[in-house]
């Protein structure tokens, strides 16, 4: 689940007739590029129904573990399904049409919870809906009600999170606490911890098996992390380094990799541990730090080596490594919202405003193409040159049969020249040459090449080669010739050819 940084207002809670069709889009301008690594595509629009830009915002988007589901809500609009990866959507009106704060789905994408945010202060209190149709009809749960500190405010929800099997459910309060449902969401239970009881959070999540809990506010304090191991019963508190206003929030379904996304002044970070939020390390992309980067959501694969980052009026980026690198993924500027699948090979993107454009980024999984190869060799030289069809690194490896090899690497480029010097003439040599992209998808190739400079005839006709090692000597015959040589013959082992 991966809500928008947005201001949303709650209307009342009136149950639609169930109402679903499907609605098939074509775009005018769609995009189908390379970014990063991630192969993009447009996939359709989702519509905006009364004209309001401002107001039709989408709010939140969750996606399936695999990817195939994916639900995207709708500030002032509906629910819409996609069991096709983004290809078509399904609009669902059985929940109506809400001001949308927060979906999250189960990882088969079968069982969905979404959230409804407040009009106003003082306004009507939101519901929880819960589908357990993959999205097809809702169920009204639970109503957000009157303000449990002051009865004359009712409140509503900013997050919600769901565990696999869908009986555990979190949801954060617009005016103070955490609510836990343990029966599917059928009845929910104010957390009396008073660690969280007074707190306003701006995004809360769970672990797999619905034990573990992380929560975050979004205010000038909030560098603290707040945290559960027993399903939301009782609260720890766990700090980050500095002061900061902590916006977004990601765990693996384990829930020993926690990572926390926010702002100070304009300045984005990133936060992320691997102990279960006992312990944080600063991974902040430095283009967060030089530029005005407000982070608006986080997402991380199952295992935590891929962790992405949107920020405000800025672009999606992507580590591979658990946070120390970071590259952009992304040319859609300003998303609403985004998720990723749990193998982190699948992110889905949506504009923010009248763009409302759907784009499904899928992770390149094909090595780098080598084409345009060519080679020289000589006496004691060889040369090789090739293209590949993206960047990519390129490692040259050579040396003597059973031999430690020499290696020479060329990075990022899509273009390559590797000069080998000093060899032997006359003399056999094997190399395995490996180009690899940014997500590490490798192209290796091994074989040899003989260097020129034989005595006698230039033209060989046949050619037959044979070592010995060193250390254990050994007989090598050659035709009509045969040698016998004795154990530590000499200090190096030799090629005969």
């Amino acid at each position: 689940m991966h809500d928008s940084i947005c201001n949303t207002k709650h209307i009342i809670a009136t149950l639609f007739t169930s109402l679903i069709f499907i609605i098939f889009f074509t775009s005018t301008s769609p995009l189908s590029a390379q970014v990063g690594g991630y192969n993009w595509v447009y996939s359709t629009q989702i519509p905006i129904t009364n004209g309001d830009d401002e107001e039709q915002l989408i709010s939140s988007v969750a996606m399936s573990a695999d990817g195939s589901k994916i639900v995207a809500t709708v500030n002032e609009g509906y629910i819409y399904v996609s069991n096709d990866s983004g290809v078509t959507w399904i609009t669902s009106t059985s929940a109506g049409s809400r001001k949308w704060s927060s979906v999250a789905m189960t990882p088969d994408g079968n069982k969905i919870v979404a959230a409804v945010k407040l009009s106003s202060p003082n306004g009507v209190g939101g519901y929880i809906y819960v589908s357990s149709d993959g999205g097809q009809t809702w169920n009204e749960r639970e109503y957000g009600g009157p303000n449990p500190f002051n009865s004359a405010e009712n409140q509503g929800w900013n997050s919600v999170a769901i565990s696999e099997d869908g009986q555990r459910i979190v949801a954060a309060a617009t005016l103070r606490g955490t609510y836990i449902s343990n029966d599917g969401g059928v009845t929910f239970v104010a957390s009396s911890s008073s660690v969280v009881a007074n707190q306003i959070f701006s995004s809360v999540v769970m672990s797999a098996d619905g034990n573990k809990l992380a929560a975050v506010r979004d205010s000038t304090s909030s560098k603290q992390v707040f945290l559960s191991i027993d399903g939301g019963v009782t609260w720890t508190i766990s700090t980050t380094s500095g002061t900061r206003r902590s916006t977004a929030l990601a765990m693996t379904p384990d829930g020993t990799k926690i990572v926390v996304g926010g702002y100070l002044d304009n300045t984005g970070f990133i936060h992320a541990s691997t102990d279960n939020g006992l312990t944080w390390t600063d991974s902040t992309p430095t283009i967060f730090t030089n530029l005005i980067q407000i982070i608006d959501a986080v997402a991380m694969s199952a295992d935590g080596s891929k962790i992405v980052a949107t920020v405000n009026e800025g672009y999606i980026y992507v580590s591979n490594d658990s946070g120390v690198t970071w590259v952009q993924v992304s040319t859609i500027a300003n998303p609403s919202a985004f998720d990723m699948s749990s193998d982190g090979t699948k992110i889905v993107q949506i504009g923010r405003f009248n763009d409302n454009r759907v784009y499904i980024g899928s992770l390149d999984l094909a090595h780098p193409v080598r084409s345009s190869v060519s080679s020289n060799i000589a006496s004691s030289s060889f040369s090789l040159s090739f293209s590949t069809n993206e960047l990519a690194t390129s490692v040259f490896s050579w040396g003597l049969k059973n031999y430690s090899q020499s290696t020479t690497t060329i990075s990022t480029s899509s273009s390559f020249l590797f000069n080998i010097a000093n060899l032997v003439s006359c003399t056999s040599y094997e190399y395995t040459l490996a180009s690899s992209d940014i997500w590490n998808n490798t192209e290796v190739s091994e074989g040899e090449f003989f260097t020129t400079g034989c005595p006698g005839d230039s033209n060989v006709a046949t050619s037959t080669s044979s070592y010995i090692d060193q250390e254990i000597g050994g007989s090598v015959s050659l035709d009509d010739l045969t040698i016998q040589l004795p154990v530590s013959y000499a200090s190096t082992s030799t090629v005969y050819r």
